[in-house]
């Protein structure tokens, strides 16, 4: 056990919460969801999240984080005054789904015929948007971000495992300087409500899976991706078992879609949490604890996170996503850079992999597919034609 896989999973849960509760609060108001079921919605996510997370890791024995789907949150938040039991009918459909493709589907083979270079850039894809975030941030919000960006380059070099922990103090003192009243909220106690199903032919087409396809393509493939990159093998098929089960149950309560974990779980597989690959799976146990408690301070946690400068969380993630998004960049380009020798493997790969990357940070979803899953196809599409052509 070593100080670094605490604060890697300080961090994860640092960044996966604050980072996207908003997106899952504005999910919440494009439904007919009261106050106390939005806060039920949270800490189910919040409970299912931890224990499938110290579930995969333990059993696995490598660091195996879980995240609600935030591309999910996305997709309900397109809706506008949906009822709120006919979207846990949705849930419990995307959940049943997530089990059904665990059982009938070769997952896992596939994924382990990727190449590495292609799985590196789509996750330098995934990862761009939040470590450019605190240029943006720079130039919006300076004296918040600013301190964050200093504190980080000031220490990165000397004291690596304790940068981003700093970084987060200087943000922390911004606050306090320029946004005191965000610590000063009203209270509100955590309840936890079941909310009945009602299932809808409509929503199943419209809601449910767009929702299982979001998910599978915007976090599931970009979390494999995590953990393939940092030279894990994952076992797709409990992950996909496990986390159905997981939003199977948490529905009834209001839940959305319990995930496989991509950029937070970029901030625990690395080796910033443990130097011994062995042995980073510990990350996982204090990850879900960390989220054990905010599914129990769940409501006042919903009225302090709303009020905190919007700046805070994005910048944060950037300088901690920093050395995983080097990571991914090295592993996209690192055999090679000869585009003319086809007999390395990064002749062979780069130029697909740069296009992965290209498609894959634009952000852009077509057909209903996510950028992260477009990227990917589009790379293996070029290597495939590059092999017929060449008779590989």
């Amino acid at each position: 056990m070593r100080i670094s896989v605490l604060n890697s999973a300080f961090l994860a849960v640092l960044v996966g919460f604050g980072g996207s509760l908003a997106v899952v609060l504005e999910a919440a108001k494009s439904t007919t969801a009261s106050a106390d079921q939005v806060v039920s919605w949270v800490a189910l996510l919040c409970l299912s999240v931890s224990l499938t997370t110290i579930f995969l890791s333990h059993s696995a024995k490598i660091p195996i984080v879980t995240a609600w789907s935030t591309p999910g949150a996305a997709a309900i938040g397109t809706f506008n005054g949906i009822d709120i039991n006919i979207a846990v009918g949705a849930f419990l459909a995307c959940g049943l789904m997530m089990i059904v493709t665990s059982l009938v589907t070769p997952i896992a083979r596939l994924l382990e015929r990727i190449p590495g270079p292609i799985i590196g850039a789509m996750l330098a894809g995934v990862l761009f948007p939040f470590v450019t975030a605190i240029v943006h941030y720079s130039a919006t919000t300076p004296q918040l971000a600013l301190p964050i960006l200093f504190a980080f380059l000031l220490t990165r070099e000397k004291w690596p495992s304790l940068s981003v922990l700093i970084s987060i103090l200087a943000g922390v003192l911004a606050v306090l300087a320029f946004w005191p009243a965000s610590f000063e909220n009203e209270y509100r106690a955590t309840s936890v409500m079941i909310i009945i199903p009602e299932l809808d032919l409509s929503t199943f087409l419209n809601l449910a899976i767009p929702l299982y396809l979001v998910t599978m393509s915007g976090q599931n493939l970009a979390g494999y991706g995590v953990l393939t990159n940092d030279g894990y093998s994952p076992p797709s098929r409990r992950i996909l078992a496990t986390t159905g089960i997981g939003s199977t149950v948490t529905a009834f309560f209001g839940a959305h879609t319990t995930s496989l974990a991509a950029i937070t779980a970029a901030l625990c597989t690395g080796p910033d949490t443990h130097p011994d690959h062995s042995k980073r799976y510990q990350v996982g146990y204090w990850y879900g604890g960390g989220y054990l408690l905010l599914a129990v301070f769940a409501g006042p946690i919903i009225v302090f996170a709303s009020s905190l400068p919007p700046a805070l969380v994005p910048s944060i993630a950037s300088v901690a996503l920093l050395p995983t998004f080097m990571s991914s960049i090295s592993s996209a380009v690192k055999v090679g850079s000869n585009e003319q020798d086809e007999s390395e493997e990064g002749g062979t790969y780069l130029f697909p992999a740069t296009v992965t990357f290209a498609v894959t940070a634009s952000g852009v979803s077509l057909w209903g597919l996510g950028s992260p899953l477009l990227g990917l196809l589009i790379g293996i599409g070029i290597v495939g034609l590059r092999s017929i052509g060449t008779g590989r």
